[in-house]
C-alpha cells in the first residue's frame, strides 16, 4: 500500500481544471465558511421554544399580563390625572372670568345708580329751594329793599347818579324805606312792569347792576353746575302776589257785619284768611306748571332777566 505524500504540491497529471487565482478568491471563501460556522453554532445555541403546558411557561406568562396591566393602569391614572388638571385649570379660569365680569357690571350698575340717585337728589333739592324762594318772594315783599340796598352798593362810582327800575308794586316799599339815600345820590326810581317783584336793575352811566330774580336764581344754579335747571319764570310770583293782594283787598272791603261777627273777630278772620292765602298761591301757581315729581321744570332756556 502506498502511503499518501503529506506534500502540497499537486502534480500536472493530478489536475482536473485551471483557472487564474486571486486574493477576491481566498477572502470570499473564508467569510463564506465563518458564516456557514456561525450559523451552525447559533443554531446549536437556540434553546427550543416553550412549551405551553409547561409551568415555567405560564407562571412567566401570567406575571407578564399583571405586571402590562399595572403599568398601563399607572399609565391610564396619569393621564386622567394629567387632563382631569388642565381640565379643572381651564374650568377656574372661566369662572374667574366669568365672576370678573359680574363684578364690572355690578359696579357700573352701582356707579350708574349713584349717579342717577346724585341727581334726584340735586334736583329734589333745587324744586324745594325754588318753592321755598317763590313763598318768601310772595309772602315777604318788603325783601325788595335790602335787595336794593346791595344793588345800590354794588356800584363803584358813589358820585354818580343812577336810576333804580323796580316792579311797581315795590315802588312804595323801596321809596319808604331808602328815600333819604336815594335822594343824597340823585336817584330817581323807575317802575318797570318787565321786572318781576322782588327784583331791581339800577342803569348808571357807566354801570349796569342786573339784580332781577330771575338772574340771581341763575346764577345761584350755576355756582352749584346746574344752569341747565333754571327757566325765565321759575321764581316769578308776580301774578301770585297779584292775586294774593287782590284776595286781601276784597276781605278788607267786605262789611264785618255781613258776618254776623264784631270788627275784632273780623279782623282775626282776615288775617287768618290772608294766611291761608299766601300758603295756597304757590300751590295754585305750580298747579299752571308741569306737575311737580322730584324733578325741576323740564322747559328749555336760561332765563330772561325780571
Amino acid at each position: 500500500m502506498k502511503t499518501p505524500s503529506s506534500s502540497r504540491i499537486i502534480g500536472a497529471e493530478q489536475l482536473t481544471e485551471v483557472r487564474p487565482f486571486t486574493l477576491g478568491d481566498l477572502k470570499g471563501q473564508r467569510t463564506g465558511a465563518a458564516r456557514v460556522g456561525f450559523a451552525a453554532r447559533a443554531a446549536a445555541a437556540a434553546p427550543e421554544p416553550p412549551q405551553e403546558d409547561d409551568p415555567a411557561f405560564v407562571a412567566g406568562r401570567a406575571l407578564g399580563l399583571r405586571e402590562g396591566v399595572r403599568q398601563g393602569a399607572e399609565a391610564a391614572q396619569q393621564r386622567y390625572a394629567r387632563e382631569h388638571a388642565q381640565a379643572r385649570a381651564a374650568e377656574l379660569a372661566r369662572l374667574e372670568a366669568r365672576a370678573c365680569g359680574i363684578a364690572d357690571a355690578f359696579d357700573e350698575q352701582l356707579r350708574a345708580l349713584r349717579e342717577g340717585l346724585a341727581d334726584e337728589v340735586v334736583a329734589l333739592a333745587i324744586e324745594l329751594a325754588r318753592q321755598t324762594v317763590r313763598r318768601t318772594l310772595i309772602t315777604e315783599p318788603g325783601l325788595i329793599v335790602e335787595v336794593a340796598r346791595e344793588a345800590i352798593a354794588a356800584l363803584i362810582d358813589e358820585r354818580s347818579s343812577f336810576s333804580l327800575h323796580l316792579h311797581p308794586d315795590d315802588v312804595a316799599e323801596v321809596d319808604a324805606a331808602l328815600a333819604p339815600a336815594l335822594h343824597a345820590r340823585a336817584a330817581t326810581i323807575v317802575p318797570d312792569p318787565s321786572i318781576a317783584v322782588g327784583g331791581c336793575r339800577i342803569v348808571s352811566s357807566g354801570a349796569e347792576v342786573d339784580a332781577t330774580v330771575g338772574t340771581r336764581w341763575r346764577r345761584t344754579l350755576a355756582a352749584i353746575g346746574r344752569p341747565d335747571a333754571a327757566t325765565s319764570d321759575a321764581v316769578d310770583v308776580t301774578a301770585d302776589r297779584a292775586a294774593l293782594r287782590r284776595s286781601a283787598s276784597g276781605r278788607t272791603a267786605a262789611p264785618a257785619a255781613a258776618s254776623g261777627r264784631d270788627a275784632p273777630e273780623a279782623a282775626e278772620a282776615a288775617e287768618a284768611d290772608e294766611a291761608d292765602d299766601a300758603a295756597d298761591v304757590p300751590a295754585a301757581a305750580d298747579a299752571r306748571e308741569a306737575p311737580f315729581d322730584g324733578m325741576p321744570d323740564a322747559r328749555d332756556g336760561a332765563g330772561v332777566d325780571g
